[in-house]
């Protein structure tokens, strides 16, 4: 009915993959706050929120409308640690909860893959495909951001200039990917508007949020992260 009667089995094999995806997820506080909550909207920081230049409010967060429910406020403007001894250590589990997203991501990638292999698509199969995209794409966030936070805390405790160069290399790296990500998105919201968008707190991920996002991860890599090279080098 939805998809075609010749479509139906090829279907039928990507949302088998789609609904065994949704078993490798682990509902963390650290994401279902953070980059779950909004997708590929959700920023970056390398460094402390009452830091920022007065021109980024709202502790990090694109600024919401006024009338939302939460707005913003239902989500972290950086990447915030559980600790409250209700689930196990994050330093710990954070190695586990990559290797469950960055599974999702691939099973998500392959079902993608089958039904853009399909000739003759109806509209709502168009719709499930930029449905799909967008949560591979979040789950890409995530990796990312995990990534972002484990290399920001070795670069603490670095120990020498060389492996400090490292990590600050590695640090533009992911930021570089996540930008990637971030124009790949853009497109996918801006032929569904409904993707990325909550009615009942009105928190978007829209093109908008995207184009702000790109401009954050512009002031990392353009302003910050000079500031480290910098700093490594006295």
């Amino acid at each position: 009915r939805d998809f075609g009667k010749e479509n139906a089995k090829t279907v039928k094999q990507a949302t088998e993959l789609f609904s065994e995806a949704i078993t490798h997820y682990v509902p963390t506080n650290e994401d279902q706050y953070g980059a779950f909550r909004t997708g590929p909207q959700y920023p970056f920081w390398s460094g402390d929120l009452d830091g920022l230049p007065s021109s980024i409010p709202g502790q990090g967060k694109m600024p919401d409308r006024p009338h939302a429910m939460f707005g913003n406020g239902v989500y972290f403007g950086k990447y915030t640690l559980d600790n409250e001894a209700r689930n196990s250590l994050p330093g710990v589990r954070i190695y586990d909860e990559l290797v469950a997203v960055k599974k999702v991501e691939e099973l998500m990638q392959r079902g993608i893959e089958i039904l853009e292999g399909i000739e003759n698509k109806t509209d709502k199969l168009e719709k499930l495909i930029l449905l799909a995209k967008f949560i591979r794409n979040s789950c890409r966030t995530v990796i990312n951001i995990k990534d972002h936070f484990i290399a920001k805390q070795k670069l603490t405790i670095a120990g020498s200039k060389e492996n400090a160069t490292k990590l600050i290399n590695e640090i533009e790296n992911i930021l570089l990917r996540e930008k990637e990500n971030v124009l790949d998105t853009i497109p996918t919201v801006s032929l569904d508007f409904r993707l990325g968008w909550e009615p009942s707190m009105d928190y978007t991920t829209d093109e908008k949020g995207l184009r702000w996002k790109l401009s954050q991860l512009d002031y990392e890599l353009n302003i910050k992260l000079p500031q480290y090279r910098k700093a490594n080098s006295y």
